[in-house]
């Protein structure tokens, strides 16, 4: 078995259209930072790279690059923004790292890349959060057309959607993680795992992650549940014979089998289940520990 690692937070959102949400290119990208906490469609929280920092008029769209810093809470609440780049800054001893919230209805398109910076005390992240009556998981949602850099964490107990902006390469890499705790986690394309998912708890209650598409074949990372009532599932159409050495850590819990998985990788067994649907079939060709 390979270890794992536990990194940040990071999570953003998209109207899907045939099967990949819109994004356009803006032909006059400019460089934001935020300057205090709030909504993100607000210039008063923001500031441009003019040569030197100064108060943004605007705030950032489609073709942009920003970056929310240490301490700050930027949130989206009830419509769809778009971004080309965004990073989130770790915090330190005297800052609170940065955090993007979607909340509600919240969504953001990323047009190129997300990084929600590491930090083992003070990792930034990105939070699906549900706070009023939009309680439906799929109305919040992260879209990111290439890789994730850093952790998507589901919170307020509604969860949301990862989702990708385009047919490209899904890939959540090494040493980033999907996190379920506080909200399930759907994730809805073709995900090359080579970091962590992981189903966990708030309390006595368990979430879920939810495969409704198949993982990709030579995912390397790890699937790990770490409670009694959480659950990472493989949902029916999600059929993978994986040929990478994607590994299983059953701490506790239930992975929930309901298409023909083959895994090459191994299983490290705490206590749990693994539940295999009627008629389909879980094969393992790797090692077992228990």
């Amino acid at each position: 078995m390979k270890s794992f690692k536990v990194i940040l937070t990071v999570a953003l959102a998209a109207f899907i259209i045939n099967g990949a949400p819109a994004y356009a290119v803006d032909p006059d990208p400019g460089t934001y930072r935020s300057k205090t906490s709030g909504q993100w469609d607000s210039a008063g929280n923001w500031e441009v790279d003019d040569g030197g920092w100064r108060d943004a008029d605007d705030y950032p769209r489609t073709g942009d690059t920003a970056t929310i810093l240490k301490s700050h809470v930027i949130h989206i609440i009830s419509n769809t923004d778009d971004i080309h780049t965004l990073t989130l800054e770790r915090g330190d001893a005297s800052n609170a790292a940065a955090i993007l919230e979607l909340r509600d209805a919240g969504n953001l398109n990323v047009g190129s890349s997300l990084t929600a910076e590491t930090d083992a005390t003070y990792p930034a992240m990105v939070k699906f959060v549900a706070t009023g009556a939009q309680t439906r998981p799929e109305l919040r949602s992260i879209a990111i057309p290439a890789t994730i850099s850093g952790m998507v964490k589901a919170t307020g107990d509604k969860g949301g959607v990862i989702a990708r902006t385009s047919l490209n390469t899904f890939t959540l890499n090494s040493g980033a993680e999907i996190l379920a705790a506080g909200g399930d986690i759907t994730i809805s394309a073709p995900l090359e795992i080579d970091g962590t998912v992981r189903a966990s708890n708030v309390g006595a209650t368990g979430y879920t992650v939810t495969f409704s598409a198949a993982p990709k074949a030579a995912s390397d990372g790890l699937l790990h549940v770490d409670h009694a009532n959480a659950t990472i599932a493989f949902g029916n159409g999600s059929a993978r014979t994986f040929t990478g050495a994607l590994d299983i850590k059953l701490e506790d819990g239930t992975i929930d089998v309901q298409d023909n998985i083959e895994l090459a990788g191994g299983v490290e067994f705490t206590k749990g289940f693994i539940k295999v649907v009627n008629g389909k079939q879980f094969k393992k060709t790797g090692s077992y520990t228990h």
